[in-house]
């Protein structure tokens, strides 16, 4: 049985940055979905070192049978150039901790990763790390 999407995303590129801003609860439907346009935009990029900047700070969960769709992407991006990830969250946070978590956990032992309390955080450090793109923002 097919289900209507629930959750939604913002996802951009610039330079070799991909921005992706995560909104509200999701489930596989919507997960797989995003994971098609994630996937065009590791491809386009592919070849030359990519940084992800992940805003889910108003990501509100999903269901458990999600999480495992993501999981098998991770070797994708990894594979198309992805040296580096930034979360735009708090990771003091409840929901934090609950949701998003565990996912930062395979991230970090793929990957450089960090935290930013803002998009402007995060792309001041994507471009401190070499990275360009979204210089106009």
């Amino acid at each position: 049985m097919k289900f209507s999407e629930h959750g939604n995303f913002q996802l951009e590129t610039d330079g070799n940055i991909i921005y992706y801003h995560v909104i509200g609860c999701w489930n596989q439907e919507a997960s797989a979905t995003c994971l098609a346009a994630l996937a065009k935009c590791f491809k386009q990029l592919k070849g030359s070192p990519i940084v992800m900047i992940v805003d889910s700070t108003k990501f509100e969960g999903g269901i458990e049978e999600a999480y495992p769709i993501w999981r098998t992407e991770i070797p994708l991006w990894l594979e198309c150039g992805m040296a580096r990830f930034i979360r735009i969250d708090s990771p003091e946070s409840t929901r934090y901790q609950m949701f998003v978590k565990r996912m930062d956990v395979v991230m970090q032992e793929n990957l450089a990763f960090s935290f930013a309390t803002d998009f402007d955080d995060a792309l001041k450090q994507a471009h401190s790390y070499g990275f360009s793109g979204f210089e106009s923002k």
